[in-house]
């Protein structure tokens, strides 16, 4: 009978020894499951914050953009304005023009057809004073001036071209 109760004794010892190495694996497992947890808590919260560093970077952009455009508009605002203007200063430089050209003689319209010493030395001296100071307003007006000149001065086709250049030169090269 002792035999028995040893037996019994070392399957009892046997039986506490693995509950204790299965408690022991549980408690390791835990530790595990409580480490990688924490692992996973850390690299969400990193997610988390690079998401959110990513969402103001994405918002930063697009309040530059927002911004650009706005510019942009402004400035095409601007140019569109400024376009308006100037095709009203050319449609009244352009009567001013037809209306200089009413006021030109008759035989002043053709080349050579006039003789220097019948010049109306008073229009000559208004043609020129006009397109000195279209000239040095930087005013496309100078260059429809130009034909008015050449032809009171009796221009050969080749001065007109070098006038035409010396003042196409002169206003930046722009007509």
């Amino acid at each position: 009978v002792s035999w028995v109760g040893d037996t019994n004794r070392l399957k009892v010892d046997h039986w506490q020894q693995q509950m204790g190495e299965l408690e022991e694996c549980i408690a390791n497992l835990q530790l595990k499951r409580s480490e990688q947890i924490s692992e996973s808590e850390s690299a969400l919260e990193f997610m988390k914050e690079r998401l959110q560093a990513k969402e103001l970077e994405r918002m930063d952009a697009m309040t530059a953009s927002a911004r650009e455009m706005s510019n942009l508009e402004r400035r095409l605002q601007e140019a569109t304005e400024t376009c308006m203007a100037l095709r009203v200063e050319r449609a009244r430089l352009e009567e001013e023009l037809e209306s200089a050209q009413l006021h030109i003689p008759k035989q002043a319209v053709t080349a050579k057809a006039v003789p220097m010493e019948g010049l109306d030395v008073l229009y000559l001296k208004n043609v020129v004073i006009k397109f000195l100071q279209a000239t040095s307003s930087g005013s496309s007006s100078s260059q429809a001036l130009l034909p008015v000149i050449a032809t009171l001065l009796q221009f050969s086709p080749d001065e007109f071209k070098q006038t035409q250049a010396a003042l196409f030169s002169s206003m930046g090269g722009i007509l």
